[in-house]
């Protein structure tokens, strides 16, 4: 659940994430989005070395067979599916359904919540 990534900024929850939000554009008058980037729910989290050697292989597997440009996500995503036992699919459907409950809480605290 580590991406070996530094953060430059984080946010422990939903309602900080909102009120970040609202001091960003009510306050700041920053225009723009703000990604919230968040781990894979434990349950489904994977060893970050077995994904990036699926990726790899997929990876080489598309460039044999001319797989370019943006046929190369869905390429990726069927041919690491696969080689994972569909492991990687759970992991993407379940991250997935943990962004959009994030995404729900940072939706509400914004509605009900004062700066």
């Amino acid at each position: 659940r580590t991406s070996g990534l530094a953060l430059e900024h984080a946010v422990p929850d939903a309602r900080t994430a909102a009120r970040l939000l609202r001091a960003r554009h009510e306050l700041l008058g920053q225009p723009g989005g703000v990604v919230f980037a968040l781990p894979p729910p434990e349950a489904t989290s994977l060893p970050s070395d077995e994904v990036e050697s699926w990726v790899r292989a997929a990876l080489e597997e598309a460039e044999d067979q001319g797989v370019h440009g943006k046929a190369v996500t869905p390429f990726l995503l069927s041919h690491v599916a696969a080689r994972s036992s569909g492991r990687t699919l759970a992991a993407n459907l379940a991250l997935l359904e943990h962004n959009a409950g994030f995404a729900a809480q940072v939706a509400v605290a914004l509605a009900s919540e004062p700066l």
